[in-house]
């Protein structure tokens, strides 16, 4: 569909790309919001010094992971359904040709 009805589709709450807890997020290299499946106030902003409930800097260790092809990564996060901070898993992978990732995450 092309990096803008990919973006707006992202962005939409209540889109196909959110079921529930899950959502896509997508941010570009240097910590800047593009799409977030659940809160569209963070669209926008740059989040790259953003930490969670531990002091990680999870918006960074996105970014590396990214670089190095991909994978895991493990923090504190607001649950959607249950308002709650808990442990959360993200995947992250980085857009082939762009400087943009996309990612989605599990509540453990």
């Amino acid at each position: 569909n092309g990096q803008e009805k990919s973006i707006a589709a992202f962005n939409d709450v209540k889109g196909e790309f959110v079921k529930g807890e899950l959502y896509i997020f997508m941010f570009d290299s240097s910590g800047m919001c593009i799409a977030h499946g659940y809160n569209p106030k963070l669209v926008g902003k740059n989040l790259n010094d953003l930490k969670d409930a531990d002091g990680v800097l999870f918006i960074q260790e996105f970014a590396k992971k990214v670089k190095s092809g991909g994978g895991w990564v493990d923090y504190q996060w607001s649950n959607p359904i249950t308002k709650k901070v808990q442990d959360k898993s993200s995947y992250v992978k980085g857009l082939d040709g762009t400087d943009y990732y996309i990612g989605c995450g599990i509540y453990k």
